[in-house]
């Protein structure tokens, strides 16, 4: 019988690890991103950057200072104003190359344009008509045929904004989203939703399917594994 061969041991990256730590935090790459056109005080980046809580920046923020990438001056009698620093600008290229996932496709005039990034390997197909709301751990919603998610979950979404953060979509041709022009599968409609779900900043998250939705949710915890996990229905 011929002797196993060999194999060289593995070892994850150290310093990959750090980076995907930092840039992993939802927000992270937003922050340094609308640094690296100017210093600003905490109310220009809230403000720039819209739907982050005033709590949420400054857990960000005093992260990123932690960690190194960002560095803050106190200007009496003014607040402090927050830089980049050479660590954080050494990162831009990187902010940039992940921003291009979503960038090579022309607009979806109905899908909200926004400035978050994902990670580098995460799936591409364009996602349609985010519904995005709350905050805390991940939740996409996968509704059923015939209706769309305001339809299928509109009871429900603030109960479960509440205590997660709620990405889902409006399949082709039902609620906000424009007409089908294609055939559909649920592999199709589990990639769009894993693809808003990453593309509004999520680490990880649970998929809760309605109806149609169950083996949508089923074929991206399947096709997704690193990101998705199904969460029965227990509404």
């Amino acid at each position: 019988m011929a002797a196993w061969p060999t194999l060289a041991p593995l070892a994850a990256d150290a310093d990959l690890t750090a980076a995907f730590e930092l840039l992993g935090l939802k927000w992270n790459g937003t922050i340094l991103h609308t640094l690296a056109t100017r210093p600003a005080r905490f109310g220009e980046l809230r403000t720039a950057i819209g739907r982050i809580s005033t709590k949420m920046l400054a857990d960000r923020l005093r992260g990123l200072l932690d960690a190194g990438p960002v560095t803050h001056d106190q200007l009496p009698p003014g607040p402090a104003t927050y830089t980049l620093t050479a660590d954080g600008r050494a990162l831009l290229p990187a902010l940039e190359q992940i921003r291009s996932c979503r960038s090579t496709a022309p607009p979806d005039p109905a899908t909200p344009q926004r400035s978050e990034h994902t990670r580098p390997h995460a799936p591409c197909p364009k996602p349609r008509s985010p519904h995005f709301l709350g905050s805390g751990p991940g939740l996409a919603l996968a509704h059923g045929a015939g209706s769309s998610i305001v339809s299928a979950y509109g009871p429900t979404l603030q109960g479960l904004a509440a205590h997660h953060t709620v990405v889902g979509i409006d399949y082709p041709g039902s609620g906000r989203a424009p007409p089908v022009t294609k055939p559909l599968s649920p592999d199709d409609l589990a990639d769009q939703l894993v693809a808003a779900s990453v593309a509004e900043g999520l680490e990880t998250f649970a998929v809760s399917g309605y109806s149609l939705g169950g083996p949508v949710a089923i074929r991206a915890a399947a096709r997704h594994p690193g990101w998705s996990v199904v969460k029965p229905n227990r509404e």
